[in-house]
């Protein structure tokens, strides 16, 4: 089978065809601007033709995947202009989701499933002791009884781990097949149920933080997680939990403004999508497509176009 030409700005390019490096001087990566990644106002090292893509982090493992032509190059470059990342990361969002409805949308439809019948059961399971205690009181007062109200409350709240956990093992799914996607690969329907190790442990470890920083109080909550937004992106690519979310630190403190308002727009839409049984199911996948689309977009690298089926 011949070998299709590589791309002139793929990460490709100049490497010889069986991705060895007989010549070690042959090819390098250019060297990247010292610094923290691009910012508002300054100009992307990765926007010229032919460059690479990021430089590796140590200790990390990139997953490989086919390599597609690159979208052309036409607007502000990555991660100089508010208002053009985030059009590309909706664009890119919406792009890959509709070229891979299968391997986003299967996966979402059972999970939810599996999450409305653990909670659907719990409920069900409490309001029927609740019943048995409220005939069992022995005032006839149409009041509830607080042990029947705490039977009810507990057994629900009891389900809540069980959903927490079916909605991490998704998310990690979806993660995965977002990855396949900007590597330039297709996802496969198997393969888009269940993430890597590191991507769940990355997702259990924002959660805990978030949720015990809203159980607190509610600002420090929100701190968290518009701070670890491009953590299960960088999971991704390899990073450890900790690396990961370190690394999404810092990506916020130099893109603080635009992070902040890609983060109230993931709320608003939660929000609305969370009333409606299908937006609920949808809101997940097109969330992580979101924040893989604006990770690439704050790194100073343009989006790789999705397959087409």
């Amino acid at each position: 089978m011949s070998s299709i030409p590589p791309y002139p700005g793929s990460d490709s390019a100049g490497r010889p065809e069986d991705g060895s490096s007989a010549n070690p001087g042959a090819w390098s990566a250019p060297q990247q601007a010292q610094g923290s990644p691009a910012q508002y106002g300054q100009a992307s090292p990765y926007d010229q033709p032919g460059q690479q893509d990021q430089q590796d982090q140590p200790g990390q493992k990139f997953p490989a995947g086919p390599q597609t032509q690159p979208a052309a190059a036409s607007g502000p470059a990555p991660g100089t202009d508010l208002g053009s990342d985030l059009g590309s990361s909706v664009s890119w969002m919406w792009s890959a989701f509709a070229r891979n409805v299968a391997a986003f949308l299967v996966p979402a439809i059972i999970w939810s499933v599996a999450v409305f019948v653990i909670v659907g059961v719990a409920v069900t399971i409490a309001i029927i002791v609740m019943v048995g205690m409220m005939q069992d009181a022995p005032t006839s007062s149409d009041e509830v009884p607080a042990g029947a109200l705490v039977a009810l409350y507990g057994i629900t709240l009891a389900s809540v781990p069980f959903a927490w956990i079916i909605a991490l093992l998704w998310q990690s799914g979806a993660v995965r097949a977002a990855e396949t996607v900007r590597t330039g690969g297709r996802p496969v329907l198997g393969g888009s149920f269940v993430g890597p190790g590191r991507v769940i442990l990355t997702a259990l470890l924002v959660g805990i933080m978030v949720g015990i920083g809203t159980l607190i109080l509610v600002i420090p909550g929100l701190v968290l997680g518009v701070f670890s937004f491009y953590a299960l992106p960088a999971a991704a690519r390899g990073a450890s939990p900790v690396q990961a979310i370190k690394e999404s630190f810092s990506l916020v403190k130099n893109n603080f403004g635009l992070t902040v308002l890609a983060y109230v727009i993931t709320m608003a839409a939660s929000s609305i999508a969370g009333s409606i049984v299908i937006g609920s199911i949808l809101l997940l996948p097109l969330l992580v497509l979101f924040q893989f689309g604006l990770y690439e977009r704050v790194n100073g690298r343009r989006l790789t176009e999705p397959v087409r089926a």
